[in-house]
């Protein structure tokens, strides 16, 4: 199994091949994963505000942004907070963003494609190994960027170094491996050492995410538009259990829940040095990455 990054959907690798795990942490996967939680069965992915408003005809609410802020005439914006708010049992929802809807999209020709943020990181992390190691896939954290795809966003890049470091510790308590030796690609390395770099000196995953956010463009891009609590909400890591699935349905992207918890007994949380070497790093450079990843 090789475990690669792309920071944009553009640098995505033989997705046919692949468990693809997308990420727009600020703020489109956050969002999925919390309407999802709070009762919504199901999530029809649209590229633009207009398609989406076709969905409202067919009875469904209406999500998303445009430049950051609700499009009028919506039910509901991309602010994670304000779906944990509503009790969505049973709602259907037609979904569009500027970037993670369409990182959704282009990705779901892959076997499976996930919706990952920090908020389900753990179970993403988990139940993107398992499906890739069952199936004898490689394992893709897809970044959705900033324009549209065409730019890294920071923010990603460090949700991507988080999950990598997640899935080193998957390594260590034995869910089973494919035949051969597992790798990180660079991409998978590079996007690792980001979120190293602001783990460092931080006693948590959430301190380190505030950190990287306060650098990012998109988190000041919320925060012009006086969004800067969906920041903090999204910044929460491992707060939700709940893994959001895209699938291909005819030509409608659909997003519903894959399992409803994916936890892992407590005692399997143990170092991964061992895992470490196995995927190509040094003892000492796994188990200070996995170190660093515990909240």
């Amino acid at each position: 199994m090789i475990i690669r990054v792309a920071f944009t959907p553009a640098e995505v690798v033989a997705p046919e091949t692949s468990v693809c795990v997308v990420v727009d942490v600020l703020r489109a996967t956050s969002t999925l994963a919390t309407m999802l939680a709070a009762g919504c069965r199901d999530v029809v992915l649209e590229p633009t505000v207009e398609r989406a408003r076709a969905w409202a005809e067919r009875g469904r609410l209406l999500g998303g942004e445009s430049g950051g802020v609700r499009p009028d005439g919506f039910d509901f914006g991309n602010s994670p907070a304000e779906y944990a708010a509503r009790d969505l049992g049973g709602a259907a929802i037609a979904f569009a963003t500027t970037n993670g809807t369409k990182a959704l999209m282009l990705a779901a020709r892959a076997p499976v494609v996930l919706a990952g943020c920090l908020l389900n990181g753990q179970a993403a992390a988990r139940f993107a190994h398992r499906e890739a190691v069952e199936r004898g896939l490689d394992l893709q954290i897809v970044c959705a960027g900033r324009e549209e795809g065409s730019a890294v966003a920071l923010d990603d890049s460090f949700c991507a170094g988080y999950m990598v470091s997640l899935i080193l510790e998957i390594g260590a308590y034995g869910l089973g491996r494919p035949e051969g030796s597992g790798r990180l690609a660079d991409s998978a390395l590079v996007a690792l050492r980001l979120y190293e770099h602001y783990r460092f000196d931080c006693e948590t995953a959430e301190e380190a995410a505030l950190a990287a956010f306060a650098d990012a463009t998109s988190s000041r891009v919320l925060g012009r538009h006086g969004l800067g609590a969906d920041v903090r909400y999204c910044a929460r890591a491992d707060t939700l259990e709940v893994v959001p699935r895209a699938r291909l349905d005819g030509e409608v992207v659909r997003v519903e829940r894959a399992v409803a918890d994916v936890r892992l007994a407590s005692e399997h949380f143990v170092g991964c040095g061992a895992a470490g070497a196995e995927w190509g790093l040094s003892a000492d450079s796994a188990a200070n990455s996995t170190d660093r990843g515990r909240t």
